[in-house]
């Protein structure tokens, strides 16, 4: 708050409602402090300091807003010609039908044709939609008419046609109209390169209000309903009036947009939004974030705009695999809902199609293909359930258990930071690398399948681990092509703090400081502690697998549970791995939760039950190392777990229940080198599903 109005006490403010000029009477009496609502000075100067805030009218927006914020812009921050994240100038793609708001008919797009974009939540189950039936007549002038006056059509895309042309734009990109939603192959492209279509579009309407998707777009006059709109503002003893900055409104209230899995990668590309959430609309952009009741010519003569990064879309920026921004991209997005729980993956095939230059081999059902061992071996961090496909959906693209899209539930970061560990020093301020004192090694080599008994279509198998052995600290083997390797100095100051880079500590399994660090002459700025597999966009294709089987040749044994414990720093319970002589062999930590309703602390009773567990990948864990909690293993401070000098070495192992033949993920765990190797264990085709 303003230091001006620290001294100020509510005894002597008079607390007014705004709807033109109306008062309510009520006295406030509590003394303003720090943590009151941030106050904006309406209309004159106040101690030398000209004031900034506005009056807002309680049930319309005010329409002239949308153009003059999009004008200005387009004046102080060059948004109209900014150019897409790396990711995005790859793909070179756009929608393939768009809304005249002129002629009110569809016609072709074109990549020199601006548009603006719909982001929000379908209202009705079964709307109107673009089918190969109609596309003709939808094509005709005037044809959209007669869709708009039904009932059939969301209310909020007859409303978004209006905010158009208010923002002074004339085409319309909307997902119900222009996707041919029957023609499969067509509808399989637009959703893969949906990442495309919304950085590519001038602005995005944001339709995020409320919790009722009816009521998405509200007051605008003569379009939508009115709102219902209430603005804190007090009058001074001098007479002066301040108002509460809307921008103290937490963005956090109840709103489906936010909950929904389709806007997670609407958000995240839109570069321009005009976002209407709590009877509120304000503008957001790489640059600014402007609210109703900021002044336009104030804050068009101050000059005074928000952050220049706004959202995590620097993940997308460079060709260099950031495998902690997947991770936190993930985490936000894996509680997300959806009408059909089947759609978890094409609701995001346009991030992961982004990501395509920057994780060489794209991606398997949301794993990363580079380093698919160490990605199958993913956790929750918390509650998480099962995602299961609508009711006789039958098409492919089943829900497959052993990929985080197959659940509900917060993602947890662990093993996947085992591969962050080769960047040595960058000049991106944004990249961190959390501790992470486990290491992976592959074990199975894996197949992708359409059906479950269908053929072998691709080998998973990335060759991250590969590199990461091969080059690290390595004097014998001469780098790939495009990559330098360099002498490492005794006094290279590895830990010190340097003013443009973020400098970062040598892999795990270098005991000393390494001879040699390496630079890839597409990123120069970069130091790495090895190479990495890069995107080759002369070799490698865009479409990412959403294989829905995997197979391999492992090995699996057959276990018990035994007592179960809670986690450091979590909700969750996991419960020790037994032997077939009751001795303890490992842990495991269950997927959904095994608690019983009539007993909240203890796990059903599996005591009775027999555990199938096969081995996924092999495993070590610095026993030595300082680390975080979350980055301990489940039963580091278990009494029974065989202890070392330096190396606490096991196998990875899943817990798997089968049905008709194939086996679904339950949960993951470790089991103790020689523990496995005193089991009873056999060799197996494991087909996951």
């Amino acid at each position: 708050m303003s230091s001006w109005l620290e001294s100020t006490t509510k005894s002597s403010i008079v607390a007014f409602t705004a709807r033109g000029t109306a008062v309510s009477g009520s006295t406030l009496t509590e003394p303003l402090s720090r943590s009151s609502p941030s106050l904006l000075l309406v209309g004159r100067q106040y101690a030398g300091r000209p004031g900034r805030g506005k009056l807002v009218n309680r049930l319309w927006v005010d329409s002239i807003l949308p153009k003059r914020w999009k004008q200005m812009c387009d004046k102080l921050h060059g948004c109209r010609q900014f150019q897409p994240p790396v990711a995005i100038q790859y793909l070179k793609a756009g929608p393939q039908w768009l809304i005249d708001t002129w002629r009110l008919c569809l016609v072709p797009a074109s990549l020199e044709l601006p548009y603006v974009a719909l982001s929000y939540t379908w209202a009705k189950r079964d709307p109107f939609t673009t089918r190969r039936g109609n596309l003709c007549q939808l094509q005709q002038p005037n044809a959209i008419v007669a869709v708009l006056s039904s009932d059939e059509l969301d209310t909020t895309v007859r409303t978004a046609i209006h905010v158009v042309q208010l923002l002074d734009e004339r085409y319309l990109w909307v997902d119900q109209l222009c996707i041919v939603q029957d023609d499969d192959q067509t509808k399989h492209r637009e959703i893969q390169n949906m990442a495309a279509i919304y950085a590519n579009a001038s602005v995005t309407i944001v339709a995020a209000n409320g919790t009722d998707p009816g009521r998405a777009l509200p007051g605008l006059r003569h379009a939508s309903e009115p709102r219902n709109f209430c603005q804190g503002s007090y009058r001074l003893p001098g007479g002066e009036n301040v108002v509460e900055s809307l921008a103290h409104r937490s963005v956090n209230l109840p709103s489906s947009w936010s909950e929904r899995g389709w806007t997670f990668q609407e958000n995240l590309f839109a570069r321009r939004q005009l976002v209407f959430r709590n009877d509120i609309m304000h503008w957001q952009c790489d640059h600014a974030l402007w609210y109703e009741d900021e002044d336009y010519e104030m804050i068009h003569r101050s000059h005074e705009n928000g952050p220049s990064y706004f959202g995590p879309r620097d993940l997308f920026s460079y060709h260099i695999p950031d495998v902690v921004g997947l991770v936190d991209m993930l985490r936000n997005y894996t509680f997300r809902e959806l009408t059909y729980e089947q759609d978890i993956l094409p609701a995001c095939a346009g991030a992961f199609t982004a990501l395509r230059p920057a994780f060489s081999g794209g991606f398997v059902s949301g794993l990363p293909r580079a380093f698919f061992d160490c990605a199958l071996i993913w956790r929750h961090s918390g509650h998480a359930t099962r995602r299961k496909a609508h009711h006789g959906y039958s098409g492919f693209g089943c829900i497959p258990s052993w990929s985080w899209a197959g659940w509900k539930g917060s993602f947890d970061h662990r093993n996947w930071h085992e591969v962050a560990d080769f960047v040595k020093s960058s000049p991106r301020t944004m990249w961190k690398k959390q501790c992470c004192p486990h290491r992976i090694q592959p074990l199975v080599k894996w197949y992708g399948h359409k059906e479950p008994e269908g053929p072998r279509e691709e080998v998973l198998r990335g060759n991250w681990s590969y590199y990461q052995q091969l080059y690290t600290d390595s004097d014998g083997h001469l780098p790939p092509a495009g990559w330098t390797r360099i002498p490492v100095e005794d006094s290279d100051p590895i830990f010190a703090d340097r003013s443009q880079f973020t400098t970062f500590a040598p892999p795990l399994q270098s005991k000393h400081l390494p001879r040699w660090m390496y630079k890839h002459q597409s990123h120069r700025d970069w130091e790495f502690w090895y190479p990495v597999p890069l995107f080759d966009d002369e070799t490698e294709g865009y479409a990412d697998s959403m294989t829905p089987y995997i197979s391999g040749y492992t090995q699996r044994a057959f276990v018990s549970a035994g007592k179960d414990f809670k986690l450091q720093g979590s909700s969750r319970t996991a419960f020790s791995i037994l032997g077939q002589e009751g001795n303890w062999v490992g842990a495991l930590c269950p997927d959904e939760s095994m608690l019983t309703p009539q007993r909240d602390s203890h796990l059903r009773d599996l005591a009775d039950e027999t555990l199938e567990v096969v081995a996924v990948a092999q495993g070590s864990f610095a026993e030595g190392k300082r680390t975080c909690i979350q980055c301990r293993l489940e039963e580091h401070n278990l009494e029974d777990r065989p202890k070392s000098q330096e190396q606490y070495e096991f196998f990875h192992v899943m817990w798997v229940e089968r049905e008709h033949g194939i086996a679904y993920r339950k949960g993951l765990g470790r089991i103790a080198n020689s523990a496995w190797e005193s089991l009873s264990r056999e060799w197996i085709d494991l087909t996951l599903g």
